[in-house]
């Protein structure tokens, strides 16, 4: 089954539907060589090869990118009062109305998976109790084994229960502070911060590191965004998001 050739376009992140529609018309596009200005017109996007101005295109039918999200951000589509990661993203997300998978407060930074791919939105909120997420944590104190036991067993707060988490020191980022690495299910700001709270320990900074088995490459700075490479996708059980 042949997809559309203003599709396919809008596929390749040509451009918005009436840009696409005037490139056809105008005759620069070719399927295999030849001239199409049929939009309707099936391509296989398997083994066709379409062109514009000579130039080839890259269809896939969905997108997936990573972003480091900067504190201040809010991992949405929309929201009234703050900034959002679409607000970071290139014209071309917005087209495909991708939108964020996971949940990382404005009070954090970290991984945000974004996508269009509404079968993946729907694996991640389904493994949402059972996907761990791993957080790298600033704090005021070094961790002790009572704070780590602390998290194993699950504290018991007023009006809150922590969840059961593996708690480990790591590398601070800066000379001054100290640092652990927190992992559980998806969690708040707030709700990190009063765990660590309870042991009288104070949280300086939160940011998430890794979803499940997607992990925030140490390269890729607050703000920048990419696109997932093969073997992140297989890592979130997408085999080939062309077709």
């Amino acid at each position: 089954m042949g997809v559309r050739l203003e599709n396919y376009l809008f596929r390749s992140d040509v451009g918005t539907y009436k840009d696409i529609n005037d490139i056809i018309k105008s005759g620069r596009v070719k399927v295999n060589g030849v001239v199409q200005k049929n939009n309707n017109y099936k391509v296989d996007a398997a083994s066709d090869f379409v062109d514009i101005d000579e130039k080839l295109l890259s269809y896939r039918k969905f997108a997936y990118i990573m972003m480091n999200k900067p504190e201040g951000y809010v991992s949405s589509e929309y929201d009234r009062k703050c900034k959002t990661v679409m607000d970071i993203v290139p014209d071309w997300c917005l087209r495909r109305k991708m939108k964020p998978v996971n949940l990382v407060d404005k009070d954090m930074s970290g991984l945000v998976l974004i996508t269009d791919d509404v079968g993946c939105i729907h694996y991640f909120n389904s493994r949402k109790r059972n996907n761990n997420v791993v957080y790298h944590v600033q704090t005021n104190k070094p961790v002790t084994i009572e704070h780590v036991e602390a998290f194993a067993s699950g504290m018991r707060l007023k009006h809150f229960a922590g969840e059961i988490a593996t708690l480990s020191k790591a590398n601070s980022y800066y000379k001054s502070e100290y640092a652990a690495r927190l992992t559980l299910k998806e969690s708040s700001f707030n709700d990190i911060n009063k765990m660590f709270r309870a042991l009288g320990v104070g949280v300086l900074s939160i940011e998430l590191i890794a979803l499940g088995d997607l992990i925030l490459p140490i390269e890729l700075n607050e703000g920048q965004w990419r696109e997932l490479n093969n073997n992140e996708l297989l890592n979130i059980r997408i085999k080939n998001p062309y077709f």
